[in-house]
């Protein structure tokens, strides 16, 4: 999650990243990740905490390359919005 969590912050620069201190961040992007479906949680680990390449989760997961990208794709998207919601309750 760690990469994911280092990817996150570099888009919302210039945005949340200096409000947001970093444990507010990790708070919020746990949250979110809480809030995701299994299949897009498989998908995350698998390449942010395993460094898996999208042939391999597409595989693990029984989906087709393509369909894999924009699973991650949509992943990425969902957890940008969410953490940027959380920021704004907070």
């Amino acid at each position: 999650m760690r990469r994911y969590h280092q990817w996150l912050i570099q888009h919302l620069q210039g945005e949340q990243s200096e409000v947001l201190a970093e444990k507010e961040m990790m708070q919020a992007l746990t949250h979110c990740r809480d809030t995701l479906s299994p299949p897009a949680t498989e998908a995350l680990e698998l390449r942010y905490e395993e460094g898996k390449g999208f042939a391999e989760i597409a595989n693990q997961l029984g989906r087709s390359l393509a369909a894999t990208r924009q699973l991650l794709s949509r992943v990425r998207i969902a957890l940008r919005e969410c953490v940027q919601n959380r920021r704004v309750q907070i």
